[in-house]
């Protein structure tokens, strides 16, 4: 009966009459006492402090290393949980950093190439899906064909002059090179061209940086070399990078040996005339004339983006490459010997690029759409991509998936799930199409 009779209404009426009446209004701060003092403190900041699973973990002591491990490990005893850099360690001389210098070759006016020097902007991994982005990467690494970099950067503008010793030398002009756009029309011939300013991407076996004593530039003050050689830069900045003539020419030599590899000259960057900036470097000073011009290279076809085939020596047209690859791997795959081959095709999961082995070498990369790439029509057939394996973390190009679903997953159609194999065995499949097409 007294539980029937409880009246819970009335009751929470009374609990509330009780409560005291709240004056203060809302604030995300909080009074905190602390002996005799009293101090405000964002609520924030509690909760965070709380939460905090490191808070008594005594770094000191051997029994807390199993929470060291688990949470210092990522970022040290602080609120800063960001992964430490890779290359903290490592001297400057050794790096290439982002705003670092670094020299390459590129072909101007569709043909001419030239020496160019650039201030860094993008280090890029494509060894990695997706690519893995860095503020800086050892020098001794950059050239490494596994290791898939690409240099992008500003090129810089140039205004030669001479020392007081007689030589020239070459001072940036803190400006950058500006290219006349090949992709805009320009609908009528009265408006001024459409300009961009050169980003250009270059495969790590072009690049040079310029950041170890060989080859670093001067910093130098503007006054030091005479102002009336810069001066609109005079008024901006008091100092500027200075190569010297002996250098440029010590780095020239070192990208022409470089390029004497027809696989490495077909990687030169084409862009077309130049709307701003000094650049090709060329100087006609007090009888002096010099040039870094490289008129002994010849520029990789620039309209259709040709490179030569590696098995067969033939220049292939950029939206020919995957087709022409795809018949030489698959031809070498079922055992169909080519007649005529300069370099066979690797049986050992070739690249769908090169034709080397991906696991020897073969690991060169250039900018395609994958999406229109895995698509099979009657002018491209081909559908040699990049393919995540759906049973492990490896990728390989699709004409190699079988070759790899035999080592390393014999047993898979047993062991995968349907909903598994529907989805990824379109993906693996060359139909007789394509394979009677190439």
């Amino acid at each position: 009966n007294e539980i029937l009779n409880f009246d819970g209404e009335a009751a929470l009426r009374t609990e509330k009459a009780a409560e005291p009446t709240i004056t203060e209004p809302h604030s995300i701060w909080i009074n905190l006492d602390e002996g005799d003092n009293r101090k405000q403190v964002h609520k924030k900041s509690i909760l965070r402090t709380l939460s905090d699973r490191t808070l008594d973990v005594d770094s000191a002591k051997s029994h807390d290393r199993l929470l060291r491990i688990r949470c210092f490990s990522i970022g040290g005893d602080h609120w800063d949980r960001s992964a430490p850099k890779p290359h903290d360690k490592t001297a400057d001389e050794h790096l290439l950093k982002l705003e670092g210098v670094f020299a390459t070759l590129l072909a101007v006016n569709q043909k001419q190439v030239s020496l160019a020097v650039l201030q860094c902007t993008i280090l890029k991994s494509n060894k990695t899906n997706p690519p893995t982005y860095h503020d800086a990467v050892p020098i001794a690494e950059i050239g490494i064909p596994s290791a898939q970099y690409t240099v992008t950067g500003q090129i810089y503008s140039m205004i030669p002059f001479i020392t007081s010793a007689d030589s020239i030398s070459w001072a940036w002009d803190t400006n950058y090179v500006a290219f006349e756009s090949s992709k805009t029309k320009q609908t009528n011939s009265n408006l001024p061209a459409r300009r961009r300013h050169l980003n250009i991407c270059v495969d790590g076996g072009l690049v040079v940086p310029l950041s170890s004593p060989e080859f670093m530039p001067a910093r130098v003050v503007l006054e030091d070399i005479g102002g009336d050689i810069l001066p609109d830069v005079a008024e901006a900045v008091e100092t500027t990078w200075v190569f010297s003539e002996s250098q440029l020419q010590q780095i020239k030599a070192e990208l022409l040996a470089r390029v004497q590899d027809p696989e490495m000259r077909s990687r030169i960057p084409v862009y077309g005339p130049i709307k701003d900036g000094r650049f090709p470097y060329e100087a006609h000073l007090e009888g002096t004339a010099t040039s870094h011009l490289l008129p002994s290279v010849q520029a990789p076809g620039a309209k259709d983006g040709r490179r030569k085939c590696l098995p067969c020596g033939k220049e292939v047209a950029g939206p020919d490459r995957q087709n022409h690859m795809g018949q030489h791997i698959l031809l070498a795959l079922r055992g169909v010997a080519e007649d005529n081959l300069i370099s066979p095709v690797s049986t050992d999961y070739p690249c769908g690029f090169c034709g080397m082995s991906s696991t020897m070498g073969g690991r060169c990369g250039y900018d395609f759409q994958m999406a229109a790439a895995s698509k099979s029509s009657l002018s491209k057939p081909c559908t040699n991509v990049p393919v995540g394996c759906s049973l492990c973390s490896d990728t390989h190009w699709k004409y190699n998936m079988q070759t790899h679903l035999c080592d390393a997953h014999p047993n898979w159609k047993l062991t995968v799930s349907d909903q598994v194999r529907a989805v990824f065995e379109p993906k693996i499949t060359i139909t007789r199409s394509e394979e009677r097409a190439l």
